[in-house]
């Protein structure tokens, strides 16, 4: 199996509006749009998509199973902008550290509840692979 890339998909009630969130707020880049759906590159094999849920396989659901993970270089401008502007509520109102520093993070909710998880993994012997697969 030859695996190119990954998509999160995510089913949403008002697809307009998160649309504008994932562009205005993230800078995300659309690259597919097919009406109910929209397509969004994070990185270079990963892709995050918001369905229509009144047209895609799932229905929107208030409890969400999902927990979307970004992983970024300047976690601590994200987190200042997110507390300045308010773009979406804040799990937390401070940035946590993970056990013996491996990883320092935190996490949000979008407007319509799943949880935006923001990570920076620092050199540790369990983050090794993570970090030389990052880099490549």
């Amino acid at each position: 199996l030859a695996f190119h890339a990954t998509i999160t998909w995510l089913y949403y009630k008002d697809l307009l509006a998160m649309q504008n969130f994932y562009q205005d707020i993230f800078g995300l880049e659309m690259v597919a749009d097919q009406g109910w759906t929209k397509i969004f590159k994070v990185s270079n094999t990963g892709y995050l998509a918001i369905v229509d849920e009144k047209r895609g396989m799932h229905s929107y659901t208030e409890k969400k199973a999902v927990n979307v993970g970004f992983i970024i270089d300047d976690l601590e401008g994200w987190f200042k902008y997110v507390r300045k502007n308010k773009p979406f509520d804040l799990f937390e109102d401070e940035l946590g550290v993970g056990p013996e520093n491996r990883y320092k993070a935190f996490v949000g909710f979008c407007p319509e509840e799943y949880y935006l998880e923001f990570d920076h993994f620092y050199p540790h012997d369990d983050n090794i692979a993570l970090l030389q697969s990052l880099n490549n």
